[in-house]
């Protein structure tokens, strides 16, 4: 990983992977011995990435004003909610995550 590249969120789900970004968008992964560029730009418009959750090791929700999931390889977006621009996630499972959008808190609940 390059020095001084502006790292924003952090996210370990054990001793064996962590994933966190940089200001341009570009998602790092941890293995336990190594850290690594995943393949993948999370800006998605203008917006870049704000926060990063793992619940397990293919499975975190990105915040970048909407919700990317990232599987381990690659990303897709999720809609929260329409209105809403995305400020914080956290993720105790793939199953459970709790969204912040300003003063609107949402539940991730496996997908629906």
């Amino acid at each position: 990983m390059e020095r001084g590249g502006g790292l924003q969120s952090l996210s370990c789900t054990s001793a064996s992977f962590c994933a966190t970004f940089d200001w341009s968008g570009r998602l790092f992964v941890f293995d336990g011995g190594h850290w690594y560029e995943a393949l993948t730009n999370l800006v998605r418009g203008l917006q870049e990435p704000t926060d990063i959750s793992c619940g397990a090791r293919d499975f975190c929700l990105i915040a970048n004003g909407d919700v990317v999931i990232f599987n381990g390889k690659s990303v897709r977006s999720v809609v929260v909610d329409k209105t809403a621009s995305i400020d914080s996630i956290s993720c105790v499972s793939r199953a459970f995550c709790g969204v912040v959008a300003g003063a609107d808190a949402f539940i991730y609940d496996q997908g629906k």
